[in-house]
């Protein structure tokens, strides 16, 4: 059912297993309301769009001085003052040139191979690391993720669960592995794609919210059910 949950005129979508429920969709940019978290205002905008247009006339000099901090903290610690996640896509790329051209962090960039790579992100990855980036790209065991891709798509409906695991553990492993303790990742796609809006003023977020928002609170119970060596854990 649809329902009105504040004053804001704010529509949350609820999921039932009444026949007559009508999937609606945003009428700006056509984002369902299958989408999980998803809301809609009285102009039927999703909060992804609603966000999109909150971000024109943003105040952006708190989440500056934010980052100013964070920076002033963690550089010249070691080899590299920072990690970022990047996938050949604009958005990691964008943060790894500015952390190395405007704030001159020596940067380690990363990326968590997918099972099924495209050939343009392929192409756009090697030429961001031909322009002057060191990088590893980690290729996690198949099978493990397989593993983790059938028990979440059969139980939960959710694709391409191990490498969302992966993204969400092995950058971080990695991270640590080096000594490395300042972590970039490009996005938080809850707030930027119609999702959970609670860190949408917030620059920095842990590991419950990435399990709940981005593993759909199953991490545990698709973990358990995996039953996975402790090396293909690791």
């Amino acid at each position: 059912m649809l329902k009105k949950i504040n004053d804001k005129n704010t529509i949350h979508c609820h999921m039932n297993n009444d026949s007559s429920k009508k999937v609606i969709y945003c009428n700006n940019c056509l984002n369902m309301s299958t989408r999980p978290r998803i809301t809609f205002d009285k102009r039927g905008w999703c909060n992804a769009c609603q966000w999109m247009e909150e971000k024109k006339s943003l105040d952006w000099s708190e989440r500056l001085s934010q980052l100013d901090k964070l920076i002033s903290k963690h550089k010249d610690k070691g080899p590299y003052d920072c990690l970022v996640a990047v996938s050949g896509g604009k958005d990691g790329s964008y943060v790894a040139h500015i952390l190395k051209t405007r704030y001159k962090l020596k940067v380690l960039t990363i990326t968590v191979r997918p099972p099924l790579a495209l050939d343009i992100g392929e192409k756009n990855l090697i030429s961001f690391i031909k322009s002057g980036h060191d990088h590893i790209h980690l290729s996690p065991n198949s099978e493990a993720m397989r593993t983790l891709d059938t028990i979440a798509f059969k139980e939960f409906g959710q694709g391409y669960y191990g490498w969302m695991t992966a993204i969400n553990s092995a950058v971080i492993r990695m991270a640590n592995n080096f000594g490395i303790s300042l972590l970039f990742y490009s996005e938080d796609g809850e707030i930027e794609y119609g999702g959970g809006t609670e860190y949408q003023y917030e620059g920095v977020y842990g590991i419950d919210y990435i399990k709940r928002a981005y593993l759909n609170d199953t991490y545990t119970t698709v973990l358990d059910k995996a039953a996975l060596t402790e090396r293909d854990s690791y």
